[in-house]
């Protein structure tokens, strides 16, 4: 049989292991909190940069301007009046068929 004192040592004993996971348990908790509090951070920062760029989109495409925010350039249609005069002036060249410099 136990005695007493060892019944008391093995409670006080009991009673420091149950402190050490209590201790560990609150650390895990707060660490658990600030993890949380930074995630919520990180998306309303998410959030806030998405905003932004369907706002920026939306005004290029209010703007007529394509995707990279270069427009494509729109090349003249020559007819074939207005070819005949280029080649008969002389203004069509090897390099440049439509005569520009």
């Amino acid at each position: 049989m136990e005695t007493k004192q060892e019944i008391k040592e093995e409670v006080k004993e009991e009673e420091k292991k149950e402190t050490v996971v209590m201790t560990n348990f609150q650390e895990v908790l707060a660490k658990a909190d600030e993890t949380a509090i930074r995630i919520e951070e990180a998306n309303k920062e998410a959030q806030r940069i998405l905003e932004q760029h369907q706002e920026l989109t939306a005004r290029q495409m209010l703007g007529g301007k394509s995707d990279n925010g270069e427009q494509e350039e729109v090349k003249k249609e020559v007819s074939p009046k207005d070819y005949a005069e280029k080649v008969m002036k002389g203004e069509l060249n090897e390099k440049n068929e439509e005569g520009e410099a």
